[in-house]
């Protein structure tokens, strides 16, 4: 747990090992009760951000947290959806690459059986879908329909500092570089 200026960024650790997203089934409920708990020690409401399909957490514990009368938002930022990814890495790979392809194939399948619920609950019942391009609008959209979408461009953190017209520190190493120097640097 970590107390911020803008809020507290709790962090999960899951007993199931990597595979990304693809193992959501198996680290969702986990990952919701532990939120569930913490939460219930804070006073509300709360806001939940979370990424992609992620947002299915904030979603189901928006609706326990409902029946307890303790006010819960799950926002949900999206870059794309695992159906889409899934399918451009397939286009992508080079035919005689035969485990690679049959590697993508069965992503494909799972994406399709266990991963896509997950990530539809996130974005049709979060209270909103954050996005930084209207490609990602026009990809989600097409999958899983009408979604409440808000476009949130990139920004540093000093953007939303009171007084962002103050410098802000810069590295050393970057004020150091010099694109004439680089090139005649040999590689560290």
């Amino acid at each position: 747990m970590f107390e911020t200026d803008c809020g507290v960024l709790h962090r999960v650790a899951s007993p199931f090992r990597p595979f990304r997203q693809i193992m959501i089934s198996g680290r969702a409920s986990f990952i919701a009760a532990d939120l569930e708990r913490f939460l219930l020690q804070r006073s509300g409401p709360h806001l939940i951000h979370s990424f992609g399909l992620w947002g299915c957490i904030g979603v189901a514990l928006r609706r326990k947290f409902l029946q307890k009368n303790i006010e819960l938002t799950p926002i949900t930022s999206c870059y794309t959806t695992y159906l889409h990814e899934a399918r451009g890495k397939l286009k992508g790979v080079d035919g005689a690459r035969t485990l690679k392809l049959m590697n993508y194939r069965a992503q494909l399948f799972w994406i399709k059986l266990m991963v896509k619920p997950y990530e539809q609950r996130a974005y049709q019942h979060s209270s909103m879908i954050l996005i930084n391009y209207e490609s990602v609008r026009q990809i989600v959209g097409r999958q899983y329909g009408s979604v409440k979408f808000r476009k949130l461009p990139y920004s540093s953190e000093s953007a939303f500092l009171p007084n962002s017209s103050e410098p802000t520190f810069t590295p050393g190493l970057v004020c150091s570089y010099s694109p004439r120097t680089d090139r005649t640097r040999s590689p560290t």
